[in-house]
């Protein structure tokens, strides 16, 4: 039930939060309809700048006034989950994430994920209280919470879920895959009663290349994916040769492994597989 909860609650803040962010990019940049990157093109450089400066002197203002309301109180999520339980202060929480928020939509370079993430971290906190979870159910509600905002705002549950498991908790259990995976879900669902049920970003350059060629794929485009899946495979493998159970774990990994191990290395192969396969890939989809 706590995790049913925490995601419509993720949801509705996702779907909240965006509403306040395009409210103050039409205030801001004073447009009533068009796209935002049209609207700040339109404006001078000066109101660009003055916009920019106050959002500046916004955000000094209020994280001073928050810190010394709350007596100090920090609402880092990875703080709040590693050393405070994933127990927040509920109101400072809120309103910081309409401050992060706020400023986005003045212009600020800020992704807008943080703020779900808070909102979903201090739902989890406060149904933690009302629950009277345990530490570690708490934290696990919070890392679950604050992955499910991030599935939201940016449509992309499995996405949150993984955030989730793998960066807050530094773990991926099955037994906690499910609930991370159903907040996700039902966050992002909530999340489509004003959000569009679309990608987020997409990569126009591929996107018309793919969309001006028609017909069935060939059969040649799956001999241009296979390196994607391939390397994908490979460096999935490559982590179990260097655990401590692995057949060449620390600290004598066998030589064959070195030449995959380092992450220069990995990095290098990405990058080779990649810009050869998505040619492929892309001219055997127009063939």
């Amino acid at each position: 039930m706590f995790i049913v909860v925490t995601g419509i609650g993720a949801g509705l803040g996702a779907d909240g939060l965006m509403a306040l962010l395009k409210a103050v990019q039409h205030v801001s940049y004073g447009y009533e309809q068009g796209h935002f990157q049209t609207a700040v093109a339109q404006v001078s450089a000066w109101h660009r700048l003055a916009v920019l400066i106050a959002a500046g002197l916004l955000a000094t203002f209020m994280v001073w006034l928050l810190r010394k309301l709350s007596h100090g109180a920090n609402s880092d999520i990875v703080h709040a989950i590693w050393f405070q339980s994933g127990r927040v202060n509920f109101w400072h929480t809120i309103v910081q994430a309409m401050l992060s928020m706020t400023i986005v939509g003045m212009g600020a370079s800020l992704g807008r994920e943080g703020a779900p993430k808070q909102v979903g971290l201090a739902i989890a906190s406060v149904l933690s209280r009302w629950g009277r979870l345990t530490s570690a159910e708490t934290r696990f509600l919070a890392a679950c919470g604050a992955g499910a905002g991030m599935g939201a705002i940016y449509n992309v549950p499995l996405g949150g879920a993984l955030f989730a498991l793998e960066v807050l908790l530094g773990t991926v259990a099955l037994p906690l895959i499910l609930p991370a995976m159903t907040a996700a879900l039902i966050a992002t669902a909530v999340s489509w009663i004003t959000l569009p049920n679309q990608p987020t970003y997409t990569i126009p350059f591929i996107r018309s290349i793919l969309e001006s060629c028609s017909g069935p794929f060939s059969s040649d485009h799956w001999l241009g994916s296979c390196p994607f899946y391939l390397c994908g495979s490979l460096f999935g493998l490559m982590p179990i040769n260097h655990s401590p159970d692995g057949p060449c774990g620390p600290p004598y990994p066998c030589l064959p492994c070195l030449a995959f191990s380092p992450f220069p290395i990995h990095s290098f192969w990405g990058t080779v597989w990649i810009s050869l396969s998505l040619p492929l890939a892309i001219n055997s989809r127009c063939s």
